[in-house]
């Protein structure tokens, strides 16, 4: 077989020098000596780790399913270079392109407990994920996950998203709690009937896992009520008030009212106890805005 001889890798491309062009036989179809600058392997030796690279036509590369085929001749440019079968386009180019002055970030063997999470981004598509793992570096260096979106390195995106948020003249004002309290509460206002919707669509959805969450989130809750109830509390008051609760709620028709802890169980700087002077019977939605907040 007629081919362009090059100093070999195990994977491939791994040598940075390959032969230039001097004498070219039509006939023969083969390069001899001379070397050249040549970027690094990307995964689609023609030769295949043997040491060689045939010369192909676009036709032929075609009719075999190559994404990149070798004429030996230059292009435009000059460079002596793989071509990407899809468009003819000198992968020398491309890179010269893409990477500029900068040095072209190595090829990188993925450690063994890493190769489980290796996806394409065609795959993380398919299979409806946002982010997608290749394992190599990006064009900054970077061995991280990529934007299923965008292909852009997570890295890149969050330093461009940090850069454009302290160029903000309001970014200041937008890291307070208190500007992201209200923002949330102007959105829930708005969109009120969307958010309920959307939490009905997920609950019958993930019945299941709903349904399991419900009762271990119950579960925790009486452990903690358990915990701040002292020993010496008249557990017959608070039966009295949970039964209040739940003759209010026969008589709407749903669970419209709740017992409510006036100093929640679980405060943010004080932590309440489940005595029945603690304890009042209101409505399910405003026991839900009140959250563990003390009103005033």
């Amino acid at each position: 077989m007629n081919s362009w001889m090059r100093s070999g890798c195990k994977n491939g491309w791994a040598a940075a020098r390959v032969p230039l062009p001097r004498v070219t036989s039509r006939s023969r179809k083969t390069i001899e000596t001379g070397t050249t600058p040549r970027p690094l392997c990307r995964g689609f030796c023609l030769g295949k780790g043997k040491g060689t690279m045939e010369i192909i036509t676009r036709k032929e590369a075609k009719a075999v399913g190559l994404q990149r085929y070798f004429t030996g001749k230059p292009c435009k440019h000059g460079h002596v270079s793989e071509r990407l079968t899809a468009g003819g386009t000198c992968q020398e180019c491309l890179d010269r392109r893409y990477w500029g002055d900068r040095e072209r970030p190595q090829k990188h063997s993925v450690p063994a407990h890493l190769r489980q999470y290796l996806m394409t981004r065609k795959e993380a598509r398919a299979s409806g994920l946002t982010t997608y793992f290749t394992g190599q570096p990006c064009k900054e260096g970077h061995i991280a996950a990529r934007w299923t979106s965008s292909a852009h390195c997570v890295i890149c995106a969050r330093a461009r998203w940090d850069l454009a948020f302290c160029c903000n003249k309001k970014a200041p004002v937008r890291r307070t709690e208190e500007y992201r309290s209200e923002h949330q509460r102007k959105y829930r206002a708005v969109n009120a009937e969307k958010i309920r919707a959307r939490v009905r669509e997920y609950q019958i959805e993930n019945k299941e896992r709903y349904m399991e969450y419900q009762t271990a989130y119950q579960a925790a809750r009486r452990v903690l009520q358990r915990k701040a109830q002292p020993p010496w509390v008249d557990v017959a008051e608070l039966r009295a008030i949970y039964r209040a609760m739940r003759r209010k709620n026969r008589k709407a028709g749903k669970i419209a009212y709740h017992v409510d802890h006036i100093v929640p169980l679980q405060g943010q700087n004080v932590c309440g106890l489940h005595v029945p002077w603690n304890l009042q019977v209101i409505s399910a939605r405003e026991n839900q805005q009140k959250g563990n907040r003390i009103e005033a």
